[in-house]
C-alpha cells in the first residue's frame, strides 16, 4: 500500500467528514478490513442497519479509487472511506491478507469450483441468473429476438429498494428547504 499520512486524507475530504471519519475511527467502528493484492476491503459501522462497503484500490504511488455504499455525495471522500484509511495508517496489524481471488480460485478443482458456484447460488437465488447470463447459455441463445422483444424485461426489487434508499438517504444532511 502506499504511504499515508493524516495530511494526505485530509486533502481528499470536508473537514467535517474528515472530523467525523476520526471519530468513527476512535470508536471502533470497523468491521472487517481486509487485503487482497492492491485492494482494500471493509465493512463499516454505519447510521444504517446495514454495514457501508469500502473498497480502495491502489498502486505503487498511490490510490486509485475509492468507493463507499454509502450515499455521500458532498464532495470528497466520506467518514467511511476516512476511518479505513486511518486504520490502514495507524493499525496496519489488524489488516488481515488474503491472495487475490484469482489465485484462490485457481487452486481450486473443476468439482470444488462447480460445489463452490452451487453453494452460492444456494444461499442467493438470484445469482443462478447472473450465472447464466455471464455463461451466456444454449436457452437464452436459442431465443429468437422477435420473443426477446416480446418478453417484459424483469426488475431487480433489491436493486429498486437500495437506489430509492440511497435517494431518501441523500437528504438526510440538507435543510427542508433544500430537500423539498
Amino acid at each position: 500500500m502506499p504511504a499515508l499520512s493524516e495530511a494526505a486524507i485530509r486533502q481528499q475530504t470536508t473537514a467535517q467528514s474528515f472530523q467525523r471519519g476520526k471519530e468513527y475511527y476512535h470508536s471502533g467502528a470497523i468491521i472487517s478490513l481486509v487485503q487482497r493484492g492492491n485492494e482494500i476491503q471493509a465493512r463499516v459501522r454505519g447510521s444504517d442497519y446495514e454495514p457501508y462497503q469500502v473498497n480502495i484500490t491502489f498502486n505503487t504511488r498511490c490510490l486509485t479509487d475509492t468507493t463507499c455504499t454509502c450515499p455521500y455525495d458532498w464532495g470528497g471522500w466520506c467518514k467511511h472511506i476516512v476511518v479505513v484509511l486511518l486504520t490502514c495508517l495507524h493499525k496496519p496489524g489488524v489488516i488481515r491478507a488474503h491472495p487475490p481471488l484469482e489465485e484462490t480460485l485457481a487452486s481450486l478443482k473443476k468439482e470444488q469450483l462447480q460445489a463452490l458456484l452451487l453453494n452460492l447460488a444456494a444461499h442467493y437465488p438470484g445469482m443462478v441468473d447472473e450465472i447464466e447470463d455471464q455463461l451466456d447459455t444454449p436457452k437464452q441463445s436459442q431465443r429468437s429476438k422477435s420473443a426477446q422483444a416480446a418478453s417484459p424485461t424483469a426488475i431487480d426489487p433489491r436493486y429498486v429498494r437500495s437506489q430509492v434508499h440511497s435517494i431518501v438517504h441523500s437528504l438526510d444532511h440538507m435543510r427542508r428547504s433544500q430537500a423539498y
